[in-house]
């Protein structure tokens, strides 16, 4: 702390006591008789800045106004440095004899009011100042009984004055810092040491990153290629499955037509030879040769079947129906007139005639047995296709 001004009124001995242009470097003292006022300049500066001095300590406040005056005020400027530099401030005081007492508490830099009142303005001051009202006593006025009683008292005394305590416990903050900052040294130059052998051992490893690389793109190619494969068989797979799943459908209806009449087995099978056998036997790509040349032949041998019925069947409407003298309508007619003929002489006819009828039919039915032996091969080949397929 540095004084740059005091001003007094009615304050102890003075009336009007003011000192400005002290200097900021330097000693300086005050000089004069006894009860001149030197001790009340020194007070001046201690209620100035405390708000008491050691002899109001004693008594009452009243005792430092002049004597037959009613009120007392101060002002003291003095200048401190913080961490942001010198700064200079304004404490003025005001007490009178009926108990008032007002402070005030300015920043001259920026023109501003800190605090005001009393216990605001003690409280200010102490975070400004960082000194206590018994240690600027002591360090102001000194009575025989307070001196230290040892050289070490005093030098404590002195330093924390003069504020070498805290310069010293700055230092020892920071030999520990410097003490902590040499065993993080060490250890970071352990650190570095041990990363230059890992690096050392590395170091032969360098010289393979080119043919790394060239081997990590054949690996990516060929990962591309087993996936491209993958995806061929995944749809090869997907191909197959399908065209099984039609191959079981056209087995289980292949099945049905052993179970269906003569007479039906035609109109069945002619949609399966004709849509379904075809497009299964044309999408065989990669299935054994044998399934394949089995549904050719039997593709073969049921439209030779279907051939052969087709001609049968022609026959035998011409023979029945046809324009033939053994055809069934003329021998409907022949057996009529026969049977006229018979009624009209004699019971023995009309039995002769039947049995001509009989005769055709049963000749009819001896040529259906010859076509049913015809049509027993396609059965025989339709089951032997359903276990082979099966198989």
């Amino acid at each position: 702390m540095i004084l740059r001004s005091l001003e007094g009124k009615n304050f102890m001995k003075f009336r009007h006591v003011r000192l400005e242009a002290i200097p900021r470097r330097g000693l300086f003292c005050i000089e004069g008789p006894n009860e001149s006022g030197k001790t009340s300049i020194g007070e001046l500066i201690q209620f100035a800045l405390f708000g008491k001095s050691h002899t109001s300590a004693e008594g009452s406040l009243a005792d430092l106004i002049h004597w037959g005056e009613q009120q007392c005020s101060v002002a003291l400027e003095f200048e401190q440095t913080d961490p942001t530099g010198a700064r200079r401030y304004l404490v003025s005081r005001e007490i009178d004899r009926l108990g008032t007492n007002y402070a005030r508490l300015s920043c001259l830099d920026d023109r501003r009011e800190i605090a005001a009142g009393t216990s605001a303005v003690d409280e200010a001051l102490r975070g400004v100042l960082r000194l206590d009202f018994e240690d600027y006593c002591r360090s102001f006025y000194m009575a025989e009984s307070d001196a230290p009683r040892s050289p070490q008292e005093m030098r404590e005394f002195l330093d924390h004055i003069v504020g070498c305590d805290v310069l010293e416990n700055s230092r020892a903050a920071v030999c520990d810092e410097i003490g902590d900052a040499e065993g993080e040294f060490a250890r970071i130059q352990a650190e570095l040491t041990r990363n230059e052998l890992q690096i050392s051992k590395y170091v032969p490893n360098v010289a393979r990153i080119p043919e790394l690389m060239q081997a990590r793109v054949q690996h990516a190619q060929r990962a591309v290629e087993l996936h491209e494969a993958e995806r061929s068989r995944a749809q090869n797979v997907a191909a197959e499955e399908k065209e099984l799943k039609e191959r079981e459908r056209l087995r289980d209806r292949l099945r049905q037509a052993a179970s269906k009449p003569l007479l039906e087995l035609s109109a069945f099978l002619q949609p399966i030879v004709r849509a379904e056998v075809p497009a299964a036997a044309g999408a065989q790509t990669g299935h054994p040769r044998l399934l394949a040349a089995g549904l050719g032949e039997l593709v073969e041998e049921y439209r030779d079947v279907c051939r052969s019925l087709d001609t049968e069947i022609a026959n035998a409407r011409e023979h029945l129906y046809g324009d033939r003298e053994r055809s069934l309508p003329r021998l409907e007619g022949a057996a009529e007139r026969r049977r006229r003929r018979a009624a009209r002489r004699s019971v023995r006819g009309r039995i002769l005639g039947r049995a001509l009828v009989a005769a055709s039919v049963a000749s009819l039915v001896i040529w259906i047995g010859d076509v049913v032996e015809i049509i027993a091969p396609v059965r025989a080949l339709a089951d032997s296709w359903g276990v082979a397929a099966s198989t």
